[in-house]
């Protein structure tokens, strides 16, 4: 995971500049466009950009802030492992607020945007929307039980919330593996086969690895 999350945060970083100056380096572009076709990356670009340009300075600040998000989640779980409870209380205060103003940026756009007119459609605005939700909500529920002094249950709530925000880059890697296993796929079919299976494989995932950290014996 920390692999995929240190690969992953300079692509969502400048995943948006190019929407804002057009030319702009894009290290996902540019992965892409040698892994699956400069063609691919063209129509996607294409299908993102209207529904994009109404709300495109919070879109700009909730990929950015999601790159920081993909470097901090590392730095909080292994700080708790490690017990260096300073480092980590202070990582979880930085996650926290970055979660939130992230995920505000997120906010204005679906807002923003009629679920008809959004990228990929009102399905794929549902799924964003449910992830919004469950990102917050996670994280909310995270700091309550940190602040009540329920340490195993905030350890859980908040490898939910990590399970939320690591649909980011399991998507990207999808966006690239699915065109290759089946020619022709575009973007818009690579997400609609995305959201039937991520959010089951995230809460899975953070099931596993909640038990993979529990000390129980018994």
């Amino acid at each position: 995971m920390t692999v995929v999350c240190l690969a992953y945060a300079p692509i969502a970083v400048t995943e948006l500049w190019p929407y804002a100056r057009p030319g702009a380096p894009a290290l996902g572009e540019w992965v892409l466009g040698r892994t699956v076709s400069p063609e691919f990356v063209a129509e996607a670009v294409r299908d993102r950009a209207e529904p994009y340009a109404r709300s495109l300075v919070p879109l700009i600040v909730h990929s950015v802030l999601g790159g920081l998000l993909m470097l901090l989640g590392p730095v909080q779980l292994l700080s708790a492992v490690r017990r260096r409870v300073r480092l980590h209380r202070t990582a979880g205060t930085v996650f926290a607020v970055t979660v939130y103003a992230s995920m505000a940026g997120a906010a204005l756009y679906l807002a923003r945007t009629p679920p008809a007119e959004a990228f990929s459609g009102a399905a794929f605005w549902i799924v964003l929307a449910t992830i919004l939700v469950g990102t917050v909500g996670s994280v909310t529920s995270g700091v309550l039980a940190a602040v009540r002094g329920f340490p195993d249950l905030h350890q859980r709530w908040m490898l939910l919330c990590y399970g939320f925000l690591m649909t980011a880059p399991l998507l990207r890697l999808e966006w690239g593996a699915l065109p290759r296993l089946y020619p022709g796929l575009d973007i818009l079919d690579v997400n609609r086969v995305a959201l039937m299976h991520l959010g089951a494989l995230v809460a899975f995932g953070a099931l596993l690895a909640s038990r993979a950290l529990d000390r129980r014996t018994a």
